[in-house]
């Protein structure tokens, strides 16, 4: 059991496609064996948040809308101050980034988690 893990909030961050999004279930099942009382969320693209919606170990599911964050800067930067504020108010002690990307770096570092693993 990870007793430093009690009680604590996790994101889990994967921002890519179908064949990727399913290789964070078995992390999120994991960190649940490990840590039963562990928080976890998790965010994902649009358009993959079905393979991992009903999960019974992720509390809370964060679809990213590539699309509109991408759409113009006038969008983007409003899209992404959402969020923002959002992702902040959830006081997430860890955020882990399974992506390997800019963007969703960003996002770990913006949450104010304490501890980031990302890229």
């Amino acid at each position: 059991m990870m007793t430093h893990l009690k009680g604590k909030k996790v994101l889990i961050i994967k921002l890519r496609y179908i064949g990727d999004t399913l290789s964070i279930i078995p992390v999120v099942e994991n960190l649940k064996a490990k840590a039963p009382d562990v928080t976890v969320d998790v965010m994902v693209n649009r358009g993959t948040e079905e393979l991992v919606t009903h999960h019974p170990d992720i509390r809370k599911l964060w679809i990213y809308e590539r699309r509109t964050a991408k759409k113009n800067i006038l969008t983007s930067i409003s899209y992404h101050k959402n969020l923002i504020k959002q992702l902040r108010s959830e006081k997430y002690d860890s955020v882990i980034d399974f992506t390997h990307g800019d963007r969703a770096a960003f996002l770990s570092f913006i949450t104010g988690a304490t501890q980031r693993i990302t890229y």
